[in-house]
């Protein structure tokens, strides 16, 4: 784990403090397992996306991860793909995105879901934490 994934992990942790009646979501105990949700915007994040997608799954937490508008671009990786392989992660991307971005979806594991931005509103509903990189 690189300095930078401890760094998020702790802004993670520190999160866990923040009162979060205001959003209507449960607020994880310490210690208690959550639901990460990330958010995948940009196609600049993938260490940070595989480090926190690790590190999170390892300290027992479940991890979805949507990707749209460039994020989609990660798809082409083999090593973002491969994080649909961990027990406790899933992934999903957004059709529109790939389409309009002319991201192929040959290639792409059967794993990870094609969907719509309805799949990163269930995302957001029911995950704990939403993080967007």
């Amino acid at each position: 784990m690189t300095g930078t994934d401890v760094c998020l992990l702790r802004c993670l942790a520190a999160s866990l403090s923040v009162d979060n009646r205001i959003w209507g979501k449960r607020k994880p105990r310490g210690g208690e397992p959550m639901k990460l949700g990330i958010l995948v915007n940009t196609d600049r994040n993938l260490d940070h996306i595989i480090g926190l997608t690790r590190a999170a799954v390892r300290k027992g937490h479940e991890v979805t991860i949507f990707a749209m508008d460039d994020g989609v671009r990660l798809l082409g990786k083999r090593s973002f793909q491969d994080l649909c392989k961990i027990e406790g992660a899933s992934m999903c991307f957004c059709d529109h995105s790939t389409h309009s971005l002319g991201v192929s979806k040959q290639g792409i594991s059967g794993e990870i879901a094609c969907g719509s931005q309805y799949n990163n509103a269930l995302m957001n509903q029911h995950a704990d934490r939403v993080i967007v990189l």
